[in-house]
C-alpha cells in the first residue's frame, strides 16, 4: 500500500495553535494511558527502537537504512473545533512528504532499526476504542513507505471488531507484535506474534501465539456456558473431546492463518482446538455473546 501524497494546507490561523496548546492536557486526560502514555518496547541484540512525538523533527535516527541519520518527522493537522479531531498526518523524510487521511484524536509513532541496519516505521492514528485506519508497520522504499504489516488483521479480518496492534519488543532481527481484538467468541483477546527478517522482508515465524482473553485477574480461566466441542488440530474435522456446561476452560493459545482463526483450550486434563465464530449470530455463541462465563462483548 502507498501513502496518500496530497500536499498539506498551509497558513494556518494563529487561533487554531492557541486552542490546540490550550486543549493539549485535556487530551491527555481524555485519551486512555496506553494512548497518551505508552512507553518505549524493549530492543535487544544490536536492536534498536524509538517512539517519535507528533510535530517534533528528529536528525539523528535512520528511517532509510543507509546507516547515515535522517531528518524524520511526524506531522499532525487538526480540526477547528472542540474535540481536536485528526482529519489528516503528514510524515515528513528528508524534505519527502506522504498524507494520510484519516480521522484521529493521537498518534503513535515507532521507529525500529533491526540488528542488520533495515530501519521500520510503526504508525497508528487512534480514535474511539483504540481503533485506527492506519495501524500498520512500514518500510520506507525509494520514493514510497511500503506497508509490511497491517496490525489491523493480525486476526484476520471476520471474527469480532476493534482491531489494532503494537510493537511489543525487538530484539535481534525479529519485530514481536501484540495484535488485539474484540472477538465474538471470547470478547477482548491478544496473542503475540513475532516476525523475523528474511529474504528483503519481515515473514512470520509461527501462525500460533501465546494468548491473553478478557482480564489478567482471571488467568485465562472460564466457565463455559454450553457444551462446546474441541478438535485435535486447528482443521477443527476431527472432535477430540467435548467441553461441559459449566467446566473450567483455559485459553492457551491463537492460531491464524488467513481469515482462520483458531483457540487452543485446556479443560479436565485435555488439550484442544475450538473452532472461532465469524459472525455474530453464530450457533457457537450463547445468545449472542461468548460461551464462557465473565466474557463479553463491549464497545
Amino acid at each position: 500500500m502507498q501513502a496518500n501524497t496530497r500536499f498539506a494546507r498551509w497558513g494556518r490561523a494563529a487561533v487554531v495553535a492557541i486552542i490546540a496548546a490550550l486543549l493539549a492536557a485535556t487530551a491527555l486526560l481524555a485519551a486512555t494511558p496506553a494512548d497518551a502514555f505508552a512507553a518505549s518496547p524493549k530492543a535487544t541484540k544490536g536492536a534498536t527502537i524509538h517512539t517519535l512525538k507528533p510535530d517534533t523533527t528528529y536528525t539523528k535516527y535512520d528511517i532509510t537504512g543507509d546507516g547515515q541519520p535522517d531528518t524524520i518527522g511526524i506531522e499532525t493537522d487538526y480540526y477547528f473545533h472542540w474535540d481536536d479531531v485528526g482529519e489528516c498526518f503528514y510524515v515528513n523524510v528528508n524534505g519527502d512528504r506522504w498524507r494520510f487521511d484519516t480521522r484521529y484524536y493521537g498518534i503513535r509513532a515507532r521507529l525500529v532499526n533491526l540488528a542488520n541496519g533495515t530501519p521500520y516505521l510503526y504508525l497508528c492514528a487512534w480514535s474511539d476504542n483504540d481503533d485506527a485506519e492506519v495501524c500498520s508497520l512500514w518500510k520506507k522504499d525509494g520514493d514510497y513507505l511500503r506497508r509490511v504489516i497491517d496490525c489491523n488483521k493480525g486476526f484476520g479480518s471476520k471474527i469480532g471488531y476493534h482491531p489494532s496492534g503494537d510493537i511489543k519488543k525487538v530484539s535481534g532481527n525479529s519485530i514481536t507484535i501484540t495484535f488485539t481484538q474484540m472477538s465474538y467468541y471470547a470478547g477482548g483477546i491478544s496473542a503475540d506474534f513475532t516476525y523475523k527478517y528474511k529474504n528483503g522482508t519481515l515473514k512470520k515465524t509461527s501462525n500460533t501465539g501465546k494468548m491473553q482473553v478478557g482480564s489478567k485477574k482471571a488467568k485465562n480461566t472460564y466457565k463455559a456456558l454450553k457444551k462446546i466441542k474441541a478438535y485435535k488440530n486447528t482443521k477443527c474435522k476431527s472432535v477430540k473431546f467435548t467441553i461441559k456446561k459449566g467446566q473450567k476452560v483455559k485459553f492457551l493459545k491463537a492460531y491464524v492463518k488467513g481469515n482462520t482463526v483458531r483457540f487452543q483450550v485446556k479443560a479436565g486434563g485435555r488439550t484442544g482446538w475450538l473452532k472461532v465464530p465469524t459472525s455474530s449470530r453464530s450457533s457457537l455463541l450463547h445468545q449472542g455473546e461468548p460461551p464462557f462465563k465473565g466474557l463479553h462483548l463491549a464497545g
